[in-house]
């Protein structure tokens, strides 16, 4: 590598001559407030009341939904499959006339799958719509999570929120010849963005709720311990092992506690 007749200047660093040169990128900031924009929490959330009430092997209810930003109100009716075996997850009819059908996420290995379709009758449009992904969405740079909290015996709430992100990283490299040695290094700070994007109440009124303890103990009570154990013996017999069962880890906020709910 020539050796430059001159010190020279990269972004607040020197390349020195003497048979040695050294190359730092950084990215400078002009301020703490500068640096801290890189880092944020959004909390301006839509604020949703849901009032859930199951029928047979269907859960039915409807939602109020305020966003705050726009001061929109709106409501819908919704009907979902008590059952989590079902392919379909949601199927939502709305105040302004737009019927939706939702799928369940769809999962082969680390692939996911997620079907929608709209129509609207009273507009006569409809439209389906896909997406796939993967299933943490590492590639994206974004982590996404529901919270829920169990406030009472008919009462549950729910938390939403996601982070966009990109971790710091620092590379380098050396490199020497016959007349000098290089090194050269570059710094990238990162970001993190965080929102909390929508808090939820869903309310049971009848406290059926499948995935609720009291609701579940109730259940076993009028079946009655002998049936629940003759029930349970003869699908571990007739299978070989236990049924599987679905389970939903939930935060009770009174204890600071969690506890499993099967169902």
């Amino acid at each position: 590598m020539a050796r430059p007749s001159a010190p020279l200047s990269l972004d607040g660093s020197s390349i020195s001559s003497d048979y040695e040169e050294s190359i730092t990128s950084a990215r400078t900031f002009d301020s703490l407030d500068e640096l801290l924009s890189r880092f944020t929490l959004d909390f301006r959330p839509e604020y949703v009341l849901k009032i859930r009430n199951r029928l047979g092997p269907l859960v039915v209810g409807v939602d109020a939904s305020h966003l705050p930003e726009n001061r929109e109100t709106t409501g819908a009716l919704v009907i979902k499959p008590a059952s989590e075996d079902s392919w379909w997850r949601r199927l939502r009819v709305s105040t302004a006339g737009n019927v939706t059908l939702r799928s369940r996420k769809l999962q082969w290995w680390v692939i996911t799958l997620d079907l929608e379709g709209v129509t609207n009758p009273l507009l006569r449009t409809s439209s389906a719509s896909f997406r796939v992904a993967t299933k943490w969405d590492l590639s994206r740079g974004e982590y996404r999570n529901k919270r829920k909290m169990q406030l009472g015996d008919a009462t549950e709430g729910r938390v939403h929120w996601h982070v966009n992100y990109n971790l710091p990283e620092v590379e380098g490299s050396f490199g020497a010849d016959s007349r000098a040695r290089s090194q050269e290094m570059h710094a990238e700070v990162g970001y993190a963005h965080a929102d909390v994007s929508k808090l939820e109440l869903v309310v049971w009124p009848m406290r059926n709720n499948p995935k609720n303890e009291l609701y579940i103990g109730q259940q076993e009570s009028r079946l009655g311990p002998s049936s629940s154990n003759n029930n349970s013996s003869s699908s571990s017999i007739s299978n070989g092992t236990e049924a599987p069962r679905a389970v939903e880890t939930v935060l009770n906020s009174s204890t600071g506690s969690s506890k499993n709910y099967y169902f």
